[in-house]
């Protein structure tokens, strides 16, 4: 019974250590490196690398269809490593739980969500470093392949004011 009562407690503690980070929150605060929430840096980095940018309009912490699209695509390293050859990331954030964001982040996130007229969310924009966009979007099925050839037909049909 001993040798019992050691192995289920061994089984429980790996099941812990295992399932830990399954529990993956998906708002900005928690985003990777690679997303900035800085409007303004992301545009100056994608100068500097001669990129587009594709801005990410989310309800991170509520929006079924933003969590879907960053667990399908977004988070996806497959998509970073590929989209990232043309894009820089910018990810406008307007989650229910506001702790996480500065006066500043979330002022600069209504100033961007009234400029670009957002009306719904995920919202994705594809633009030009000066922040000009040049295409609207949002989840589309598929996964990372069919939203890599989403946004590559978008780009192809890039037409700048």
């Amino acid at each position: 019974m001993y040798r019992f009562i050691r192995i289920f407690v061994l089984f429980q503690v790996i099941a812990i250590i295992f399932f830990a980070g399954c529990g993956k929150t998906t708002d900005a605060a928690s985003m990777p490196k690679h997303w900035f929430t800085d409007f303004e840096k992301a545009k100056q980095t994608a100068g500097a690398e001669g990129k587009d940018i594709l801005i990410n309009f989310s309800g991170s912490d509520w929006c079924y269809w933003c969590k879907k699209l960053d667990k399908e695509v977004f988070s996806k390293q497959e998509f970073i490593r590929q989209a990232g050859k043309n894009f820089v990331f910018a990810v406008v954030d307007f989650p229910n739980d506001t702790s996480r964001q500065s006066a500043e982040l979330q002022k600069q996130n209504q100033v961007l969500s009234e400029q670009f007229a957002v009306e719904g969310f995920p919202t994705v924009f594809l633009a030009d470093a000066n922040g000009r966009p040049y295409a609207r979007t949002g989840y589309i099925e598929g996964g990372v392949q069919a939203y890599l050839e989403h946004l590559s037909d978008l780009r192809n049909q890039k037409i700048l004011p």
